[in-house]
């Protein structure tokens, strides 16, 4: 079901450590954390949820209502697996990938402008051994489809729900898209818009896990892409006492 997301929550953008002082920006997280905690914001995400087969752990906000896309996968309103642009990043195969997260901002219209958040987990091994950089690899596959792409990775500090921060690579991209738009009668058709491509990466116990959030530039306010973004990463953990899954290049 579509919503109409206009949330009230405690404003806490992961910000670049460099254009301010390390002292300074640590006293933001902090303050933010403190006001986080207060506000029992962190009741709007999920209870933690395995990434595929992995002992890596996320927590999502609620927003996302239906269960996640996986690639192959029949999903419920079909009995069909997703179609390939729709589980993945601009139909992009992205190592590791494990869930698709779909959700939807209602227009005036009565359509449906959907937003994403892909969630991988790769082996840091297998990387390791093939002297593979990850983020290199993602830089090289999106310019296939997005040839005028800048990758600018910045080291950010992101809060955790335990209170403090944790730090993640993160970048921005900026860029005409498709997206799969849901007309007012259920007509689904691709849409050409101004889209924004947030990019958080982290080394992970063993893992290396890659958020990657997808909307439409349009709807960036009301998904509160800038609140919720920073947040997830900083849920994500790898559950103690697990043995890692099969590897997935």
């Amino acid at each position: 079901m579509a919503m109409r997301i206009r949330m009230t929550v405690l404003a806490l953008v992961a910000l670049p450590l460099t254009g301010c002082g390390v002292g300074e920006y640590q006293q933001r997280i902090e303050q933010g954390v403190k006001e986080l905690s207060s506000s029992s914001v962190y009741q709007k995400l999920n209870p933690s949820t395995p990434i595929g087969d992995t002992p890596v752990e996320i927590r999502v906000p609620q927003q996302f209502e239906q269960a996640p896309l996986v690639d192959g996968a029949p999903i419920p309103e079909s009995g069909e697996p997703p179609e390939p642009t729709r589980v993945r990043p601009l139909g992009l195969e992205i190592p590791g990938l494990r869930l698709t997260y779909e959700g939807h901002v209602e227009d005036s219209a009565g359509g449906k402008i959907p937003y994403y958040l892909y969630v991988s987990v790769a082996d840091k091994e297998t990387h390791a051994r093939r002297k593979a950089d990850l983020t290199a690899r993602l830089q090289a596959l999106f310019r296939e489809v997005l040839p005028e792409a800048r990758f600018d990775w910045q080291q950010v500090q992101v809060p955790t729900p335990q209170g403090g921060g944790v730090d993640w690579k993160y970048t921005r991209l900026d860029a005409e898209q498709p997206f799969r738009y849901i007309g007012p009668e259920g007509d689904v058709r691709k849409v050409e818009m101004p889209g924004v491509l947030d990019f958080y990466h982290r080394v992970e116990g063993d893992w290396l896990v890659t958020l990657i959030w997808r909307l439409p530039r349009s709807i960036v306010g009301s998904v509160e892409l800038d609140r919720w973004a920073p947040m997830v990463a900083g849920t994500v953990k790898v559950k103690s006492g697990d043995a890692p899954a099969t590897p997935q290049p």
